[in-house]
């Protein structure tokens, strides 16, 4: 446990209308080995319990701080959060996940020891609306940079430990990255340095739920794509071994495997506008899209037999 420090870490818990598992998260944070630690939850404006069960806790830890905003989306909590906080290390939990009991000692110890380190990356666990077991997530053990990021290392932000100055260095979250927002701040933490770390022990529990937001792989293609675009737009970005069209074809093909899919699901549901739109992204990737799609077929006729 660390003493010399008034706060070690900071934990940022943005909510919104999520007052169905707030409890168990929070004193997942409040009931870790390291004690040194402050909890800073972002009420976005709800409607229901959320912010009465996030002060109840105020009332009774010291250690835990509520704040009010007007709606204005994850990435403006966050960064409401992270101006707020006091530790040298900060971790943004999502309302619904859980932190295993030594995640903060874990995490932080991996950051202390490796000064040159931006943020570390620890394995999960999945569970369900009931808190059951679903699967295992487990990364292996490896330093990385930006181009791991932008071809497929996407972890939750609850995975996710930083060092605060250098998030604050970078200006924080980009609310107009909208829900590609974790891959537009680790492309811009890290560039091409090798100032990731990931490791194969499991720090937390994504929660999957049916209250989870329907996933739009259009949107989050199009937003996806215009992060990595925005951070490729400065040549300095730019990796030396790698085209960056080789980057695109790769997410081409990624998000190729569900557009036809969510095409079929909104026209079955007379959406036919959003229809429309998730079509054309399919259209102006082809053949990547195709072959993304071809791909996910066989997987899924392999699995059938």
């Amino acid at each position: 446990m660390h003493n010399n420090r008034e706060v070690f870490c900071s934990v940022v818990i943005p909510i919104y209308n999520t007052g169905k598992y707030l409890r168990e998260t929070i004193e997942s944070v409040l009931h870790q080995s390291e004690k040194n630690i402050e909890l800073i939850i972002i009420d976005d404006g709800s409607t229901d319990q959320s912010l009465d069960i996030a002060r109840s806790y105020s009332e009774s830890d010291e250690r835990v701080k509520c704040y009010e905003q007007k709606n204005a989306g994850d990435s403006a909590a966050r960064n409401n959060g992270m101006r707020r906080a006091s530790g040298e290390y900060i971790i943004f939990l999502d309302h619904d996940d859980v932190l295993e009991e030594n995640c903060i000692d874990l995490q932080c110890r991996v950051l202390e020891n490796d000064r040159n380190l931006k943020v570390v990356v620890g394995s999960n666990e999945v569970i369900n609306s009931s808190s059951m077991y679903v699967k295992d997530n487990i990364l292996k053990d490896r330093y990385f940079s930006s181009i791991d990021v932008a071809l497929g290392l996407t972890p939750s932000f609850s995975q996710c430990a930083y060092r605060l100055v250098s998030l604050r260095e970078i200006g924080g979250f980009n609310s107009e990255a909208k829900n590609a927002a974790d891959h537009d701040l680790n492309l811009r933490l890290l560039k091409n340095k090798n100032c990731g770390y990931a490791h194969s022990q499991k720090v937390m529990k994504y929660r999957i739920h049916e209250a989870q937001q329907t996933k739009s792989p259009s949107k989050l293609m199009h937003n996806h794509l215009k992060a990595l675009k925005s951070y490729y737009s400065q040549e300095e970005n730019i990796p030396e071994d790698r085209s960056v069209n080789s980057i695109y074809q790769h997410w081409y093909k990624y998000y190729g495997q569900f557009l036809p899919s969510e095409v079929y699901r909104l026209a079955r549901e007379k959406r036919y506008s959003e229809a429309n739109y998730a079509l054309r992204k399919f259209m102006i990737t082809l053949p990547y899209s195709a072959c993304g799609f071809k791909n996910f077929l066989k997987k899924k006729l392999g699995h059938g037999q």
